[in-house]
């Protein structure tokens, strides 16, 4: 037979010669009636396609070893890049309560100079009594190592302080 046309759709027209293909592309192979019938070729055909599936076999297996290896490489770059974020993300807030323990210090060396200030002028106001006492209870809230609760703020707010960093409602003293 021959193909007549590029398309999809072949038209086949009769030519009395028997051919028989296997393969594709560069392993193409064609044996076709001529000196030697089809009948008498078989020998060599069935050679040819057991090779041919011997070697498709190999290269199934070789690339399912190449799949198997990649993926093992994925997932080891993966749990490594896992333990990259874990790692910064330790880093992140061990920086933010060094930074949190900074403040704190400096609010109680403020807290501290605020007393001795109104010691040193005979002050016993209760409403700066009650302001330092306030003062220090929030510090103790803010404080990474104290952590005490506090009954109207939480962990979150901590957060949002320390995204805004600047308060405008505060007492001063």
């Amino acid at each position: 037979m021959i193909e007549i046309g590029y398309s999809d759709q072949y038209k086949y027209v009769p030519n009395g010669v028997f051919v028989l293909k296997t393969g594709n592309w560069s392993r193409e192979k064609e044996w076709r009636d001529g000196k030697l019938k089809i009948e008498e070729q078989l020998a060599k055909i069935l050679t040819k396609l057991e090779i041919d599936a011997q070697e498709i076999k190999i290269r199934e297996e070789e690339s399912r070893i190449r799949r198997l290896k990649y993926d093992e490489e994925l997932r080891i770059k993966q749990e490594l890049e896992q333990r990259k974020q874990l790692e910064l993300a330790n880093f992140k807030f061990l920086l933010a309560n060094a930074e949190r323990l900074d403040k704190v210090t400096k609010l109680r060396n403020y807290i501290k100079t605020v007393e001795d200030n109104a010691a040193a002028n005979n002050s016993n106001d209760p409403e700066l009594r009650n302001w330092i006492n306030w003062a220090k209870d929030k510090i103790d809230w803010y404080d990474p190592l104290v952590r005490k609760e506090d009954k109207l703020l939480n962990n979150k707010d901590i957060e949002e302080l320390e995204e805004k960093k600047a308060n405008t409602n505060y007492y001063r003293y």
